[in-house]
C-alpha cells in the first residue's frame, strides 16, 4: 500500500499550494517518476511525484474555466442545461447551469469560458426543471465568498463543486426554454421530483427537513436550533447521508436476500446466495448513494462497500485496511481538494479510529463490543479534529449515538427509503411509512434535546495547533493495538487541550473587521470585555451576516457574551443582522446613533457625544455630529475612538462631509489616530483632505463588497488616501482584517485572513 499512500500525500499537498506551478515543471516531475518506479527503494518517491502531477493537472484544467475578468458584469447570453437540485424560495429560483454557449448579448462572439454556473432567477414564476436546456440573459462575476475565520469557505466549495462563475438572470425577452428535460439527467429529475413530493407533505410532519435530509441528503430544511441540538450531542452525522447510513442500507439489503434465499428453497449453494446478496446490497448502495449526489462521505463508504462486496462475489479475501487506502486514493483522484474539506478529516478519521482500535482483537458478541466501543473508538480520535475545527466537541456524543445509531440506521433510513420507493408509486402508502419515521425521529429529538440543555454537554476549548497535534499523536498511541506498554500514559498528552491560551494583558486591544460584504462590523476585544460596532447586513431570514459570519465566528473563538453593540446608525448594511445576533448571544447594553424602531421595539441608549469609559486600561469615547448636520442617515453614524495611549483607532460609520466637518469643529486633535475606518465605505461624499490629514492615520480600511453596485472604494479616494502616505487595506482582498495592540512592546499585529489561507485558486 505503500505507493498508493504516497500518491494520495502527493495529491493531497498540492491542494495546499498557493499557486500552480508551471506545466514545465511536469516534465521533471514524471522523469523522476519514472527513474524511481524502476527502483523498488523509490518507488515512493515515484508514486509521490506522480500524485503531485495529477493535482497539478487537475487544477491547472479547472483554472483554465473560470470566468475571465473581462466578462464581469456585463449582459451575457447563454446557453446550457439545467443540472442538479433547483432551490426555490418566494423571491427566487437558485439553480446550476451545465454551459454548452456563452457570449456577449450584444454580438455572436460566443467564448469558451465557464463550465458550470449558479445564478439566481429573481421574481419569476416560471420554473426551471432538471434536465432542461434553457437561454437566459446573465450578469456574472467570478467566484467570491466572505473570508472570516470559523465559517464555510464559499470560494473552495464552488470551486470543489466545479461551479466558475455565480451570477443572476436579468429579465428580458431571451430567456427562454429551448429543450423539455430528456433522459440525459434522469437521477438529477427523479431526486427533484422525490425533493418535490416531500416538501409537499402535509404540515402535521413536524420533521419533514429531517426526512428530506436522510433520502436525498438535503439539509437546508433543518432549522438552526435542531441542527445545534444535534451539534450539542454528536449526533449530527446521523441526519445527512453518511458513511454509515450507506453501510446499514447494504448491511439490511444483505441480509434480506440471506434470510429469502434460506425461506425459499431454490436448491442454490449458500456461496451463490452470497454473491447475489452481495450485488443487491452494491446495487442499494449504489442507488443510495446517488440520492445524496455521491456526496464525499458517502463516496468513501460506496467505494470501501464495492471492494469487500466484490470480495465475496470474487471469492477473494480483501483485506479492509487496503479498502481503506484504496477509497482514499479514489476520493482524491475524483475529487483533489478533499482535503480542504472539513468532512474529508472526520470522515476517514472514524473509519481509521475503528480500524486502529479494533486491529489486533477476535471477534467479540457483546452488546458493548459491538455498540459501546465503536462509540468511544470515534470518541477518542474526534476530540482534537474537532477542537481544531470547531473549537468544541460533545461530551455526552458516545451515549447519545449508542442509542441514535440503532435507531436511525435500523429503523428511520430504511423506512426513508421504503417511502422514497413508494412515492413513485402510491403517495398515501408512502406517507404512512413517513409518518412512522417521523414519529421516531420526534421521540429521539425530545430526548436530545432534554440532554443538549445540560450545561456539561460541549466543552468548548481554544487549543494550540500545537496541542492538537499533541493529542492526535496521543490518539493514535490510544487506539493502537493491544500489547502497547503504557498506552494509558497517553491520556496525559490531551491535558494540553484544556490549557487557557492566555488572554490580552490589561492595555492591550483587539479589533477584527469582519468580511460582511457591503456593510460593516467590528469586534473590539480588551483583556475582560468585547464590544461590537455594528453588525452587518440581512437580506433575508435566511441570509444576514449575524448568522453567515458573526454568530460563526464567537462560535469559532468561545464568545458567549457581548458587554456593548453599539450601531453607528440604522442603515440596513450596519445595523439590518441587529434581530438575528440578539436571538442567539447574551449581551449588556445596546447604543445607537439613530432610532432602531426599524428591527426592533426595544429602548436603545443614544450615542452621547463626548461620552468615554474605560475597560482593562483601554479609554473608548463616542463622537458624533451636531443635529444641525444630521442631514441624512449617515451623518447621524455614532463615531468611536479606541485608544491605549499609544496606539489609537477611530471607527467613523458612514459619516460624510458635513458630519466629518462637525467632528473637526467638537475635537479638533482628538481625532487623531492610527488606524482608521475609511467613512461611508470609500464614498466621494466622504474622506475629504482636511478630515484625512486631521486624523493622520497610518493604516485605513475599506470594508466593501465584491463587485459592489456602489463602485465602493473610488478609485479618487483611494488615491487621496495614498497620496497622503496612508497605507490601504480592504476586506475584498484581505477577508477579516484584525489588528492586534499590545501595550507591553509598544508593537501592533495587522493580520488579514486571506493571506493566511493557502489556495491556488483564491484570486491574487
Amino acid at each position: 500500500m505503500r505507493w498508493m499512500i504516497a500518491c494520495c500525500f502527493g495529491i493531497g499537498a498540492v491542494s495546499f499550494f498557493p499557486a500552480i506551478p508551471s506545466l514545465l515543471w511536469l516534465l521533471p516531475l514524471a522523469a523522476l517518476g519514472l527513474i524511481a518506479i524502476k527502483y523498488k527503494p523509490l518507488k515512493f518517491v515515484g508514486a509521490l511525484s506522480f500524485g503531485v502531477i495529477w493535482g497539478i493537472l487537475s487544477g491547472w484544467v479547472e483554472l483554465q474555466h473560470q470566468l475571465p475578468e473581462s466578462l464581469e458584469n456585463i449582459d451575457l447570453n447563454v446557453v446550457g442545461q439545467i443540472v442538479g437540485l433547483p432551490a426555490t424560495s418566494d423571491r427566487k429560483q437558485r439553480f446550476d447551469l451545465q454551459i454548452k454557449t456563452i457570449g456577449s448579448a450584444v454580438g455572436d462572439n460566443f467564448l469558451a469560458a465557464p463550465k458550470r454556473i449558479r445564478i439566481n432567477w429573481y421574481q419569476t414564476e416560471t420554473l426551471v426543471l432538471p434536465g432542461e436546456t434553457w437561454q437566459f440573459t446573465v450578469r456574472l462575476r467570478r467566484p467570491h465568498g466572505f473570508a472570516n475565520p470559523g465559517i464555510l469557505d464559499y470560494e473552495t466549495w464552488l470551486f470543489r463543486q466545479g461551479i466558475n462563475a455565480t451570477g443572476y438572470v436579468r429579465e428580458g425577452e431571451k430567456n427562454l426554454k429551448l429543450k423539455e428535460a430528456g433522459l440525459a439527467r434522469l437521477l438529477d429529475q427523479t431526486r427533484f421530483s422525490l425533493y418535490q413530493k416531500l416538501n409537499q407533505l402535509p404540515g402535521d410532519y413536524q420533521y419533514r427537513g429531517v426526512l428530506i435530509a436522510l433520502l436525498m441528503g438535503e439539509r437546508s430544511g433543518l432549522g438552526d436550533e435542531l441542527w445545534q441540538t444535534f451539534t450539542r450531542t454528536g449526533t449530527n452525522h446521523l441526519f445527512v447521508i453518511s458513511g454509515l447510513h450507506i453501510g446499514f442500507v447494504a448491511f439490511c439489503c444483505y441480509l434480506l436476500v440471506m434470510r429469502i434465499g434460506r425461506w425459499i428453497p431454490l436448491g442454490a449453494p449458500v456461496i451463490a446466495l452470497q454473491q447475489v446478496a452481495s450485488v443487491v446490497a452494491i446495487l442499494a448502495s449504489v442507488g443510495y448513494s446517488a440520492l445524496a449526489g455521491f456526496a464525499l462521505p458517502t463516496q468513501r463508504a460506496l467505494i470501501m462497500l464495492i471492494l469487500l462486496m466484490s470480495g465475496k462475489i470474487l471469492k477473494r479475501h480483501i483485506n479492509i485496511a487496503t479498502g481503506f487506502v484504496i477509497a482514499l486514493l479514489c476520493v482524491l483522484l475524483l475529487d483533489p481538494l478533499a482535503p480542504r474539506a472539513v468532512g474529508f478529516w472526520l470522515s476517514f478519521g472514524a473509519v481509521g479510529a475503528l480500524l486502529l482500535g479494533f486491529a489486533g482483537y477476535t471477534s467479540q458478541q457483546g452488546f458493548w463490543w459491538r455498540w459501546g466501543r465503536p462509540q468511544w473508538l470515534v470518541f477518542i480520535a474526534f476530540i482534537p479534529l474537532l477542537l481544531f475545527f470547531f473549537k468544541q466537541f460533545s461530551v455526552i456524543s458516545p451515549l447519545a449515538n449508542l442509542v441514535a445509531i440503532p435507531l436511525v440506521g435500523l429503523l428511520v433510513v430504511p423506512l426513508c427509503l421504503l417511502a422514497g420507493l413508494l412515492l413513485l408509486v402510491d403517495g398515501s402508502l408512502a406517507e404512512s411509512v413517513l409518518w412512522v419515521a417521523d414519529s421516531a425521529i420526534k421521540g429521539l429529538v425530545r430526548v436530545l434535546e432534554l440532554v443538549a440543555e445540560s450545561p456539561l454537554a460541549v466543552a468548548q476549548l481554544s487549543p494550540s495547533v500545537a496541542a492538537v497535534v499533541v493529542a492526535s499523536c496521543a490518539a493514535i498511541v490510544l487506539l493502537s493495538p493491544r500489547g502497547l506498554p503504557g498506552r494509558w500514559l497517553a491520556l496525559f498528552c490531551f491535558v494540553p487541550l484544556c490549557i487557557h491560551q492566555p488572554p490580552l494583558k490589561v492595555g492591550d486591544y483587539r479589533v477584527s473587521f469582519f468580511d460582511v460584504g457591503q456593510g460593516l462590523s467590528v469586534l473590539v476585544e480588551t483583556s475582560e470585555h468585547r464590544l461590537l460596532y455594528d453588525v452587518g447586513p440581512a437580506y433575508d431570514d435566511k441570509f444576514n451576516a449575524a448568522t453567515s459570519v458573526l454568530l460563526p465566528y464567537f462560535q469559532h473563538r468561545a464568545i458567549e457574551r457581548l458587554d456593548r453593540i453599539l450601531i453607528s446608525h440604522s442603515d440596513n448594511d450596519h445595523a439590518g443582522s441587529l434581530p438575528y445576533l440578539l436571538e442567539h448571544i447574551d449581551y449588556g447594553d445596546i447604543i445607537s446613533g439613530s432610532a432602531l424602531n426599524h428591527y426592533f421595539k426595544r429602548p436603545v441608549d443614544a450615542c452621547q457625544s463626548g461620552e468615554s469609559w474605560q475597560w482593562d486600561g483601554v479609554l473608548f469615547q463616542l463622537m458624533q455630529a451636531s443635529a444641525e448636520h444630521w442631514i441624512s442617515q449617515n451623518n447621524r453614524s455614532c463615531v468611536l475612538k479606541i485608544n491605549n495611549g499609544q496606539f489609537a483607532v477611530l471607527l467613523t460609520g458612514d459619516i460624510e462631509r458635513e458630519a466629518e466637518q462637525s467632528l473637526l469643529e467638537q475635537f479638533g486633535d482628538g481625532l487623531a489616530a492610527d488606524f482608521m475606518l475609511a467613512p461611508h465605505h470609500g464614498s466621494r461624499t466622504s474622506s475629504s483632505l482636511t478630515f484625512i490629514q486631521q486624523v493622520a492615520p497610518s493604516w485605513v480600511v475599506f470594508t466593501i463588497g465584491y463587485k459592489n453596485r456602489f463602485g465602493h472604494p473610488k478609485p479618487d479616494i483611494v488615491e487621496r488616501y495614498r497620496r497622503e502616505q496612508i497605507k490601504t487595506l480592504d476586506t475584498i482582498s484581505s477577508g477579516l482584517i484584525k489588528v492586534t495592540v499590545a501595550a507591553e512592546h509598544s508593537s501592533v499585529l495587522i493580520e488579514p485572513f486571506r493571506q493566511s489561507q493557502m489556495g491556488y485558486w483564491y484570486p491574487k
